[in-house]
């Protein structure tokens, strides 16, 4: 939740505003996790006496705005004290999420007044409508990962889809998404999408399809390609791919933590997808004799 200057038609104390002559407004947010839920408390610190008797007075109240793009999860958190405690379960979260805290108006206060105002603004009067900025504190961002969804199955972070170029004659891999997407000429889709329906055919697909990509892919990480780092770290699927990795003491961001080949850390990472693939054709073909 981005804040802009245009948004307030009256005095707002933030620390890249210059509307008050004196007084501060801060926070520190703490973000942590357990049994499933994500914990955030926030301690405030007020240094101005007249918003701080507006909240005495039940007209104005301490608050946390919680926002996850990914989910469009989206509320705030409110209290007259200056310790502020909730909890948000886990399955609600996921991916980046925005944490903004503020004092909002709790009613409608006319004459809304401060005598650390600017000169300039003690000459008028402002009307505050309930749920107004009146403060604005810290903001920070914290990255939310499913437990389920941190990779038991590799193959998750992938998405296959047609190419959208129908003259297509070779696959094609993006990573500017949640997932990395692998494009298939629109012959070769048809044929896969008729064969992902056998189940003993998946590690089959996941060794021809997904194991050359993520082994390119690990590969350029490897080879510390900086472009490709900064442009992929924001998305779901390097998170989970950086986190699956790190337990086998690699880190994508650190190249230097490569001592095997990109072949070897895919083979660990998936669990010898060639001799799946190998053992579960053997099977089909015993079935079929």
């Amino acid at each position: 939740m981005k804040i802009k200057y245009k948004h307030f038609p009256h005095p707002v104390l933030a620390d890249f505003l210059n509307d008050f002559a004196a007084g501060s407004f801060s926070s520190q947010i703490n973000v942590s996790t357990s049994d499933n839920i994500y914990n955030i408390v926030t301690e405030f610190q007020l240094e101005d006496d007249d918003i701080k008797k507006y909240i005495g007075n039940n007209q104005a109240e301490f608050a946390v705005h919680v926002e996850c793009p990914f989910t469009y999860y989206r509320r705030i958190f409110t209290s007259e004290d200056n310790l502020l405690d909730f909890n948000i379960p886990a399955r609600l979260l996921e991916g980046r999420v925005e944490l903004s805290s503020f004092i909002t108006s709790a009613e409608e206060i006319e004459n809304y007044k401060s005598s650390n105002f600017k000169d300039i603004f003690k000459k008028f009067s402002f009307e505050i409508d309930k749920g107004d900025i009146l403060a604005v504190g810290d903001q920070i961002n914290f990255e939310a990962e499913k437990d389920t969804d941190a990779v038991k199955d590799i193959p998750s972070i992938f998405a296959v889809e047609a190419h959208p170029d129908k003259n297509a004659s070779a696959l094609d891999v993006s990573t500017n998404s949640e997932k990395i997407i692998i494009f298939l000429p629109e012959k070769s889709f048809n044929t896969y999408k008729t064969l992902r329906q056998d189940p003993n055919l998946s590690s089959v697909l996941a060794s021809i399809i997904v194991t050359p990509v993520l082994t390119e892919i690990i590969e350029d990480f490897k080879n510390g390609e900086g472009e490709m780092l900064l442009d992929s770290q924001s998305h779901r699927w390097f998170r989970i791919l950086n986190k699956k990795l790190q337990e086998i003491g690699i880190d994508l961001k650190n190249s230097d933590t490569f001592n095997e080949s990109s072949v070897a850390v895919v083979q660990e990472l998936i669990g010898s997808p060639a001799e799946k693939a190998l053992d579960d054709l053997d099977r089909l073909e015993e079935a079929l004799m």
